[in-house]
């Protein structure tokens, strides 16, 4: 079998949030792209795989994927109180009065300090965002 280096498929590990755009984007790469993401800061370490084939690629995905949602916690459970991110037009006072709770409440301020700095670093700017104490037992009705 030949190998075609301008077509590739590349999987990466999974994060605590990840969801399958993040591990795979569905679109072959080539081996002068790949240099060019490390070059651009790519760590080999962040690599889970690179795969010939597409359907190869896809089922190894949904195989990641399945197994992030076992450590999920069951549903109807309702999330603790922690800390949560929230854009700048939502002011403080307003925090428990948003028309859609977060999806994530990290346990610590410094969880949700490091998640803030990843976005960062992957858009490339300033996200705009605040990190508030919320309690979702506080919720006004």
């Amino acid at each position: 079998m030949k190998l075609d280096l301008k077509k590739m498929y590349v999987i990466y590990k999974p994060g605590k949030h990840s969801v399958k755009a993040d591990i795979f984007t569905g679109r072959p790469t080539s081996i002068t792209n790949l240099k060019n993401q490390f070059i651009g800061g790519l760590q080999p370490g962040r690599i889970y795989g690179i795969y010939t084939t597409r359907i190869e690629a896809e089922r190894v995905t949904q195989k990641l994927l399945k197994g992030k949602q076992t450590n999920k916690k069951k549903p109807g459970v309702k999330p603790e109180k922690g800390y949560a991110l929230f854009s700048n037009a939502v002011m403080a006072e307003d925090k428990y009065d948003v028309t859609t709770p977060p999806k994530v409440i990290y346990r610590t301020k410094k969880e949700a300090e490091k998640e803030v700095q990843r976005i960062r670093k992957r858009e490339g700017r300033d996200p705009q965002i605040r990190i508030l104490s919320y309690d979702p037992r506080k919720r006004k009705r």
